[in-house]
This record gives structure tokens, C-alpha cells and sequence, in this order.
């Protein structure tokens, strides 16, 4: 009995000071299709993460430190109707929980009750992404005084520890194998000679722009073509989900003016 009742006291010893330190951020869309271009804005003493949802749910945890001033921004995008954001602070508190706001709203403004302390290691701020292709991608950042900086990106949703990683000694890299008409999340940090900073983050898209609409009145509708080697048949009817279609796969090929 006393062996028991010693590890129980240690487990919640363990439990009781375990550092509070992040604020956890939760989305979803109702009709599961992502936010169409609606995202937040989370600045934590300067550095800013932008996140989103890219299926029916997203959530992320964002470390700050004690005293940090937390500003939280929502950003519209189409349909904004379909989505529900839950923000935690460190110490479990509900920030906020409900639906989507008008675009540009600050609508988190809270001082940080995070029990961690800041390191010494500064926190990397302006990650972007300069250009990209279907299968690379371009990144810079403001350099701090980290001698070199940990990179980790994976699709959106991914957990840290199972995306592809690099080191960098300066402000920019080169992300390669990426998936094309893909959304992908990019963690960057500073190592100062092994203090290291917290994570900041970005999502990018590398496909088409990611097109909606509500129109539910103009459309193409029953397209053919004949006279050529091959020739589109598209006879479907209606709009398509969101307003858009993606009707790439079919093509008409042949000889110049023998095609209708």
C-alpha cells in the first residue's frame, strides 16, 4: 500500500508541474471542405503563424512565453458560415469559441499566463514563401543570432517528429518532393549552439488558386467537341461543388480546323 500510494503521489507530482505553455487552436468546417482561403493570424510577441483548416478539422498548439502579448486576427475568405474556432490559453481557459468574425477582427487579445520561462534563443519571424512550383518551394525568414535553424514541413495536419527536416545556416531554403495542388505546413527554428527557440510556422498552398463560388446560375453546360484524334465529351449537367470544376483530363487533339 505505501509503494502505491508513493507512485501515486509521484504521478501527479509529475502532472502538477508540468509547464503550461501553449495555446492550443482549433478549427472546423462543416461542410468539410476547408476554409476556402479564410485563416487566422496568431501573433505571439511579434511572431506571427498563420493557420487554417484544409479538411473538415485543424487544430495547432502555439508555445508563448510568460508576459507575451497574444493577438489573435481572422482573415474572411467564401463560405465563412461553415466555420467554428476554439481558442485555448495555457492554463486551459477558453479564449474564445464560436463562429467565423468579419474579416480583419482582433478578436484575442490576451497577455500570455504561460508558466514558461523565454530562452535566450529569439523566436524567427517573417517566414515566407517567396515562389514555388508543383513539387518545390522557396522559404526565407528574418535571421536572428541562431547559428543555424531546424526546418520541418509535412501536408497540413501533419504531427512534428514525422515530416521532412533540414538544418540551415542562413535566411532562406529550398523545400523539394512536394505533392502538387497540395497544402503543406512549414515549422522553422533558430538553434543558438543548442538553446533553442520556439517553433514558428506558415501554411502554404502550391496548386491553382483554390476557386469558389455561390452562383448557382451560370454554368457551362453539356460540352462535345468531334473531328479530332480525341475529342471531350463532357455531358454532366449542373453546377459543379464550390463553383468550380477541374475538367484537365479532358482535351481535344488533332489537326488544326478539322476539329468542331
Amino acid at each position: 500500500m505505501k509503494k502505491l500510494l508513493l507512485t501515486l503521489f509521484c504521478l501527479f507530482a509529475m502532472f502538477t508541474v508540468k509547464a503550461q505553455c501553449d495555446y492550443t487552436i482549433q478549427g472546423s468546417d462543416s461542410w468539410g471542405d476547408g476554409w476556402n482561403g479564410a485563416s487566422l493570424d496568431i501573433d505571439v510577441a511579434g511572431a506571427v503563424t498563420n493557420f487554417t483548416v484544409a479538411g473538415s478539422s485543424n487544430s495547432v498548439d502555439i508555445p508563448s512565453y510568460t508576459g507575451d502579448l497574444v493577438t489573435i486576427t481572422f482573415n474572411s475568405g467564401s463560405f465563412d458560415g461553415e466555420i467554428s474556432i476554439t481558442i485555448l490559453g495555457p492554463d486551459g481557459t477558453t479564449l474564445y469559441s464560436g463562429p467565423a468574425l468579419s474579416d480583419g477582427t482582433v478578436f484575442v487579445t490576451d497577455t500570455s499566463v504561460s508558466t514558461c520561462a523565454a530562452p535566450s534563443c529569439d523566436t524567427v519571424t517573417n517566414l515566407s514563401v517567396d515562389s514555388y512550383t508543383s513539387s518545390t518551394a522557396e522559404i526565407s525568414w528574418t535571421e536572428t543570432t541562431a547559428t543555424d535553424y531546424n526546418i520541418e514541413y509535412g501536408e497540413t495536419g501533419f504531427t512534428q517528429g514525422s515530416g521532412t527536416t533540414s538544418s540551415e545556416s542562413g535566411g532562406s531554403a529550398s523545400l523539394t518532393g512536394l505533392t502538387a495542388e497540395t497544402s503543406y505546413d512549414i515549422y522553422i527554428q533558430g538553434n543558438c549552439d543548442g538553446d533553442l527557440s520556439p517553433w514558428s510556422s506558415l501554411s502554404f498552398y502550391n496548386g491553382y488558386c483554390q476557386v469558389s463560388s455561390a452562383n448557382t446560375i451560370i454554368y457551362i453546360n453539356s460540352v462535345t467537341t468531334s473531328g479530332g484524334g480525341t475529342n471531350i465529351s463532357n455531358t454532366a449537367s449542373g453546377i459543379s461543388t464550390g463553383g468550380y470544376g477541374d475538367f484537365r483530363a479532358q482535351a481535344i487533339t488533332g489537326l488544326y480546323g478539322s476539329q468542331s
